[in-house]
């Protein structure tokens, strides 16, 4: 399966939910606030889904057939969330932040939206049709 399969595909979800303020705004801030979940343990929740995925997204590499630019893409992607939050405790950092700042002033959070962005428009994917379609 070639690059318009993958962009299509559920795949590229977790790349997008990263890139996405609209759906961390949404989906973990809001869900935090509104079921008196403490935010720490949301955000650590998303991060130990997202390293499940990390293996879903390598072997999505090996599934579809994308260009070699393609491929460093989502490995830099992949490789930024790794060294940027993997060595940082979220549980605390949430704790001690607003609901919504960490998603809007967190050094290490920022990067990785944005390394998410970057490998979004790599691959040709619009990030506002996807939030269009799956941030309701």
């Amino acid at each position: 399966m070639g690059n318009a399969d993958f962009k299509n595909s559920t795949s590229i979800n977790p790349i997008a939910e990263f890139a996405s303020l609209k759906y961390q705004e949404k989906h973990l801030a809001n869900f935090a606030k509104d079921e008196c979940v403490l935010l720490g343990e949301v955000v650590m929740d998303y991060l130990g889904h997202y390293y499940g995925v990390e293996s879903v997204l390598q072997n999505t590499i090996k599934h579809y057939t994308l260009s070699d630019e393609e491929v460093s893409a989502i490995r830099g992607f992949t490789n930024t969330v790794r060294t940027r939050l993997d060595t940082r405790n979220f549980y605390q950092i949430a704790e001690k932040e607003k609901y919504t700042e960490i998603f809007h002033k967190n050094p290490d959070w920022l990067a990785v939206r944005e390394a998410a962005q970057n490998c979004l428009k790599k691959l040709g994917v619009d990030l506002q049709a996807w939030e269009d379609k799956n941030v309701k």
